[in-house]
């Protein structure tokens, strides 16, 4: 009845859906993570997963805080990342005050 497992995915859900939806970036998200996903994430980061892609300190630097023209990715949430890339900051800010 809509459960299903969540396997090898990290799936992000907002930890309020109405805030979410009014661009407030104080709303947080909840990450739910299988096991050994960090550790896959840490390899992948530092050597490229053994060699099968680019580590990401080439284009992100070393401390992942962004370089050049690529931005940060580390410390923030998938779902930020995807938000915040694709819409403006003055487009995040909410209509209103929230209680």
């Amino acid at each position: 009845m809509g459960y299903e497992p969540i396997g090898l995915r990290i799936i992000e859900t907002p930890e309020n859906l109405e805030r979410t939806e009014l661009r407030d970036d104080a709303s947080g998200f909840i990450a739910y993570v299988p096991v050994g996903s960090i550790k896959k994430g840490e390899s992948l980061v530092r050597t490229g997963d053994s060699g099968k892609t680019v580590p990401c300190a080439s284009c992100h630097g070393e401390s992942l805080k962004g370089a050049g023209n690529a931005p940060p990715i580390a410390g923030r949430s998938l779902a930020m990342w995807c938000v915040s890339s694709t819409i403006s900051r003055a487009a995040l800010a909410p209509a209103s005050p929230l209680s």
